[in-house]
This record gives C-alpha cells, sequence and structure tokens, in this order.
C-alpha cells in the first residue's frame, strides 16, 4: 500500500521485499489524475529456510547398490571425508564443495544410522532406509511382432517424505513400442506406499527383429531442507504456514507448486479407480475412453506444470463456461457474481483479480497431444479453505472417448502438502459434449 513518487530525473526507488511469505507483489503506475494506468507483477522468490545451510543433509530413503547424493557444505575434497552407514564404512565416490556422492552397500536391509565426517568432525548424523528395486525381463532379442514384459518389484518405500518417481524410457523406439508409452512415469506419492511395495509389469511389443533396450530408473526424494545440523532435528517437510498468513484481515495458506501438482496427480489416481469400478452405472460418459484417462495420467506424470498469476487461453477456450453451472469448492464465490458476468473476459478477470489478492491459486498443465488425444488440466486452489477444484480435459476422436470434448472435474480438500484429506471424501462430476 505504500506510493512513492516518481519524478522526472529517474531516481530509483527502494523497497524492501519479504521473502518468508510466499505472495506475490503488484507494482501499480498511478498518473496525476489518480487512475491506475498500469500494473506489474513482481514474483518474490520464497526463502523457505530460516538460515543458511552448514554441514549436510543426508537423505531419509537411499537405492541400494547405487550411489546416494548428500548435499550440503564440503571442502571439495574426498580424500579427508568419512561416511559410515551401520556398522560398516562405505566407499566416498566424489565430492564437490555442495555435495557428497557415496556408495549405498547393496546388503543393507533395515534403518541404517549414517554419519558423515570431514577432518573427523561430524557433520551431519540421521538413519536411512534402504530400497530395493528388482528388474527382470523376458527375452531381450525378438521377432517382428514378438512380445516381451519388463517387471519392476520396489521395496523399502515405507515413510516416503515426498513423492518418488519411477521413470522408464524406451530408447529402442525404432525396435519395439513399451505400453502403456515408450516415455513413461508412475508417481510413487506415499498416501499410497503404506505397504512399502510396488510392483508392475510393462509390455513391450517388437516393430522389427531385434534387440532393445529399456532405461529403468528410481527417482527418490531430497532430503528436507528444513533439518538443522546442529541440533540433528528433521522437521517434517510442510508445503504451507500451518498458521497461515495474515492478508488484509484474512487467513491465507498458500502451497508450493508442485504439492499442488503432485496433490493433482494422486487425486486423479483415486479418481480413476473409482470410476473403473463404476463406470457402467455412475460414469456412462466414460465408457470407453480408457486412452483418454491413460493419456491425462501420462501428461500429470511427465508434462511441466506451473503457477500461474494470469488466466491464459486454454481457460478461456475450455473451462471458463464450465466454471460457473459447476462452482463450488475453490468457485463457490462465482455464483454470487455470475450475474454480473456475463462474459468468459469478465469471469476470467474476477479469477485473475482473486489470484493477484492471493486468495486463489491456479495450477495449470499445458496442452499435450497423446496419442488421438488432446489432454491438459487445470486446478483452482483455495488459500483460505484449502480446497481444490481440478478439471481434467480430454479432446479427440473416438479412438480417444466417446464425446469430443470430456471434462472430469474434482473437488477436495487439502492437507499442507498439496494431497487430499483423508476422510473428506472426493467429489467427480463428468462433463461431456
Amino acid at each position: 500500500g505504500q506510493k512513492f513518487s516518481v519524478t522526472g530525473t529517474g531516481s530509483p526507488v527502494q523497497y524492501r521485499m519479504n521473502d518468508t511469505k510466499m505472495l506475490q507483489r503488484f507494482l501499480s503506475v498511478i498518473n496525476k489524475e489518480g487512475v491506475n494506468a498500469g500494473e506489474v507483477s513482481i514474483p518474490v522468490p520464497y526463502n523457505s529456510s530460516a538460515t543458511q545451510e552448514t554441514g549436510c543433509r543426508i537423505p531419509t530413503h537411499a537405492l541400494t547398490a547405487a550411489p546416494m547424493r548428500i548435499p550440503g557444505s564440503f571442502d571439495g575434497n574426498s580424500s579427508n571425508t568419512r561416511c559410515r552407514i551401520g556398522n560398516a564404512e562405505a566407499m566416498v565416490l566424489a565430492e564437490s564443495p555442495r555435495q557428497c556422492i557415496v556408495q549405498f552397500p547393496a546388503d543393507r536391509a533395515g534403518t541404517q544410522q549414517t554419519e558423515l565426517k570431514e577432518n573427523e568432525k561430524t557433520l551431519c548424523n540421521a538413519p536411512v532406509s534402504p530400497v530395493d528395486m528388482q528388474v527382470t525381463t523376458g527375452r531381450l532379442n525378438l521377432r517382428r511382432g514378438e512380445r516381451s514384459f519388463i517387471r519392476v518389484q520396489i521395496t523399502g518405500l515405507q515413510q516416503l517424505p515426498d513423492t518418488a518417481r519411477l521413470i522408464l524410457n524406451n530408447i529402442s523406439t525404432d525396435v519395439v513400442q513399451m505400453q502403456p508409452s515408450d516415455k513413461y512415469t508412475v508417481q510413487l506419492v506415499p498416501d499410497s506406499m503404506t505397504k512399502g511395495s510396488y510392483e508392475e509389469t510393462f509390455d513391450v511389443q517388437s516393430i522389427k527383429p531385434g534387440s532393445f533396450t529399456v532405461l529403468v530408473d528410481l527417482d527418490l526424494p531430497e532430503p528436507p531442507v528444513y533439518g538443522t545440523v546442529k541440533t540433528g532435528v528433521e522437521q517434517p517437510p510442510v508445503y504451507a504456514d500451518n498458521n497461515g498468513v495474515d492478508v488484509g484481515g484474512i487467513k491465507l495458506h498458500p502451497l508450493k507448486v508442485d504439492g499442488l501438482k503432485n496433490g493433482m496427480s494422486d487425486a486423479f489416481k483415486k479418481a480413476v479407480t473409482e470410476i473403473t469400478g463404476n463406470r457402467a452405472n455412475k460414469y456412462p460418459e466414460l465408457d470407453g475412453c480408457g486412452s483418454c484417462l491413460t493419456c491425462i495420467q501420462s501428461m500429470l506424470d511427465e508434462g511441466k506444470v506451473a503457477l500461474v498469476g494470469e488466466i491464459g487461453k486454454i481457460l478461456m477456450e475450455h473451462y471458463v463456461d464450465l466454471l460457473v453451472g459447476k462452482a463450488g469448492g475453490a468457485l463457490a464465490w462465482i455464483k454470487d457474481k455470475f450475474d454480473k458476468l456475463e462474459k468468459a473476459e469478465d469471469i476470467a478477470g474476477a479469477i485473475s483479480d482473486a489470484v493477484k489478492k492471493g486468495e486463489i491459486q491456479v495450477v495449470e498443465f499445458p496442452e499435450k497431444m497423446c496419442g488421438y488425444c488432446l489432454v491438459s488440466a487445470i486446478g483452482f486452489y483455495d488459500a483460505k479453505t484449502q480446497c481444490m477444484d481440478a478439471f481434467f480435459y480430454c479432446k479427440g476422436s473416438k479412438m480417444c472417448c466417446t464425446h469430443a470434448l470430456t471434462i472430469i472435474h474434482l473437488k477436495y480438500c487439502v492437507n499442507n502438502d498439496g494431497f487430499m484429506k483423508p476422510g473428506t471424501g472426493l467429489d467427480i462430476d463428468v462433463i461431456s459434449r
């Protein structure tokens, strides 16, 4: 709310930003008549760390028989660094001023207390859970039309601090096709890993004679940034201030975009489970839409996501006309304004105004072509109620879905990590044209 007088001398204006709150700031240019002549968004980098990092941070989970990355502050000389995992010394593979790479043993089972020292001084000490991944295959040299498989079995995924990613990449696309796609990512979200294990088989079919290669990689979560190396206490990773942010007397709970994104993906998976079991009775619009559902999930797993401050073309074309009729949860306030907002541009403007105030966060997945389907998604998070409206869009021929346009609308409330609150319910609505 501060105002600065601007003269014609080109003198600079300085304003101290608060980087402990995840809110955008807006610079308004006001002419001599007092009319707002323009506005510029000034993004404020969010500083989630209260103090400069010292020491190091040990990850909560590590892949057995593989390098383990430990970020932190080091002197860059690996010869004076020692790492002990459980009751044995571990090999230090490399070191830079910002990280140390250690070989995690193949024969470890159960939680392993891990300690890292530099010049005989302990930098960090924390328990690590070993994660074991086994990959088996059928035949690797196929004739044209023959089929094979890749089976992935993972154990040790209990109590993940964040989402892990299993990535399969077929680098022999001229020889074989992998189902459901040649590059596929599986989100291993903590809520679905309560038993600590994952197993899946991926089918492969030969296009022409020859051998093939599929790269399989497990991307485990980075160690939490909230831990203090002095006390050794690791606080849980939280995406929002539990107490909220006071803005004009209103408590807001802004969340980080990766939390909202992963939460949307997890909610969609839960919705697909519900839809698959009740497609004939409750969701007949989705009969014959298997490709559509698969493509949306692939987009959520692989697509880049943005936290947008302006409402883009995708909203104007595919969502605005649905918001009023389906408004609720994060968008309930639109109903109160509908009589005055008859045009899509007006509704988008109202949403944009709420975004500027920090009341609404919009998470957008750009459009992606997948086989016969054009898919995208957009989510509206209400920072006041901590509830989410998510729209998943699918357009294409009957090879994609029965209808030319299908939109799956989910409504749910979230925890501070962006994932759906257990026991609060997931509302599913299907719109088709």
